[in-house]
């Protein structure tokens, strides 16, 4: 059976130079070591070597491994584009096309650049101090009813920060999850949006230079949303009007394109959408070996950078 492990990125960055240290990223040094590591490992392959493996005209290497990188962060021309042009190695880089082409910051990355701003215990009491409003204007429950319905922790995120990611991803109903994010991100970010943005993400001539050196460019959505909390209907809009944007800039083709699922969530109604519009392969971040199995291109599993060594380890057949 053909597998082939995905390995997705977000944040690539100086971290202690930049004006977030906190956030959740990985050191330039600590990057280039693991592209090299990888290289030692695995046969890194392209988009389009995938592409065609899934179509059934090639047959991958083995232990192949496939580099990509989410939300067309700025970080990508600056720091992760220049190692991959050094080794020799292709990325696939996911544009959520609203905030790179329109300026406007993604509601993740609010939420990130919160967390990285603040100590967990002070956004946690902003929050306190707000909710009362919001009960008030939304009529939603009250916070502890929240913090028991969410509460529980990840692999990446302590229990408190866990619980802030889910409230304001999509624990509450838009409008008052939006009014908290927006008020948050006033006081503790203390940054205009645009700025953010401006700073945040790549131009589209910094996405088209990488694009003419070989690296693979795929959509990433237009709004970024969690694709299974709209109808069907908007999910079409959604992807379809991603895919022609970034096909009349001559970012991606009309047929054999790349998509990687905001947040994961590949729901029926998209993948179905994306099988009858062109698209060749699509991601999650389900936490996995993709498995090159007949109906599973547009569902394939990625592993987290945080993830690679374990990986490595797997594959050397270490125990853990």
């Amino acid at each position: 059976m053909l597998s082939v492990h995905i390995v997705t990125y977000h944040y690539v960055r100086p971290l202690a130079a930049s004006r977030y240290p906190a956030i959740k990223g990985r050191e330039v040094d600590s990057f280039r070591d693991q592209v090299r590591l990888l290289q030692q490992r695995f046969s890194l392959i392209r988009m389009e070597e995938l592409s065609a493996a899934l179509a059934g005209y090639a047959t991958l290497p083995r232990q192949a491994a496939l580099l990509t990188f989410d939300d067309g962060y700025r970080d990508h021309f600056d720091y992760v584009f220049p190692v991959l042009d050094e080794q020799g190695v292709q990325g696939s880089f996911f544009i959520p096309v609203e905030a790179v082409f329109e300026r406007k910051l993604l509601d993740v990355n609010k939420i990130h650049l919160i967390v990285a701003s603040a100590p967990i215990k002070q956004i946690l009491q902003t929050i306190a101090q707000e909710f009362p409003r919001l009960e008030q204007k939304h009529e939603v429950a009250p916070l502890a009813v929240w913090q028991q319905e969410l509460a529980g922790t990840n692999r990446f995120d302590d229990p408190q920060v866990s619980f802030v990611k889910r409230l304001l991803q999509y624990g509450l109903p838009d409008a008052p999850r939006r009014a908290l994010l927006d008020q948050l991100f006033s006081t503790i970010v203390r940054v205009p949006e645009r700025t953010a943005a401006e700073e945040l993400y790549m131009t589209l001539e910094q996405i088209k230079t990488i694009q003419r050196h070989g690296m693979h460019i795929g959509s990433h959505g237009y709004g970024h949303y969690r694709l299974s909390a709209l109808s069907p209907a908007a999910q079409e809009e959604d992807l379809s009007l991603a895919a022609k944007r970034l096909q009349a800039e001559g970012l991606i083709p009309r047929t054999g394109w790349a998509m990687c699922y905001p947040y994961g969530d590949a729901s029926v109604s998209a993948a179905e959408w994306l099988e009858r519009n062109g698209c060749a392969v699509a991601f999650t971040t389900e936490h996995a070996t993709a498995r090159l199995e007949k109906g599973s291109r547009m569902r394939l599993p990625r592993w987290d950078t945080n993830q690679v060594e374990e990986l490595v380890l797997k594959a050397i057949g270490q125990p853990i």
